[in-house]
């Protein structure tokens, strides 16, 4: 059997650094996904919501002929949750002009 000089030991004790390595970054990248999968999922979910406010039944649609100005705003939320999505999915697409705005709370300036 051959003796081990003091490379193979220290070959071998890097490996389990390298093991660790691996790991945490194989862990960001789950973060990552779950977290893109949790954001596509509230956007699914909001679209759903949004469309079945728009095809429900409006008397002040019906009484105008028009979209009244809550289902117009409702056609522009699906709007921009698909690109939002689209930007989650493909994000090297999006430029800074294309991006769609952040959706969520806003702050005021104190």
């Amino acid at each position: 059997m051959p003796s081990m000089t003091s490379s193979d030991h220290a070959s071998h004790a890097a490996a389990p650094a390298l093991d660790d390595n691996a790991r945490d970054q194989h862990r960001g990248i789950t973060a990552t996904v779950r977290a893109d999968c949790q954001r596509l999922q509230a956007l699914e979910d909001a679209i759903a919501y949004r469309r079945a406010r728009v095809s429900a039944p409006c008397p002040d649609c019906t009484a105008s002929g028009q979209m009244c100005d809550d289902h117009v705003c409702d056609l522009d939320l699906i709007a921009a949750y698909q690109r939002t999505a689209i930007a989650v999915l493909n994000p090297a697409s999006q430029t800074p002009a294309s991006q769609p705005p952040r959706l969520g709370p806003r702050r005021h300036p104190r």
